[in-house]
């Protein structure tokens, strides 16, 4: 439980508003961790950073606006996983696998979906 998460986690955001607009960038840092399978092996897997990123421009007092951002805008990924693949192996001309689990099934603590990108409409009241 004390390793398989990092020990570090920050994030820096910052805002800006406009008239109509809004404007908003945040940066993600998650510190290394380890991972340990039950068979005692064992892999660190290294700390990343990644930005965030919104607009928003709010339509006069109608309580309507529109944002377009992205999250994990650089599509960064934890590092590949070398522990605990299940079924990796080859057989000569009919299949060579390094194993089903491209990413830890154990820990990733900003996944492993890389980045997305969104366009939303807002209605408050």
């Amino acid at each position: 439980i004390e390793e398989w998460q990092p020990d570090n986690r920050g994030s820096l955001t910052g805002s800006y508003a406009f008239s109509n607009w809004l404007f908003l960038a945040r940066v993600n840092y998650f510190g290394s961790y380890t991972v340990e399978e039950g068979n005692g092996t064992r892999q660190t897997y290294g700390s990343k950073v990644f930005p965030d990123v919104l607009v928003e421009y709010t339509f006069g007092d109608s309580g309507f606006s529109l944002q377009a951002g992205a999250n994990n805008l650089t599509d960064t990924t934890p590092d590949k996983n070398l522990i605990g693949q299940s079924r990796g192996g080859s057989i000569a001309g009919i299949v060579d696998s390094p194993g089903v689990f491209t990413y830890s099934r154990r820990a990733a603590p900003f996944g492993f979906n890389g980045g997305y990108w969104y366009v939303k409409a807002l209605y408050r009241f």
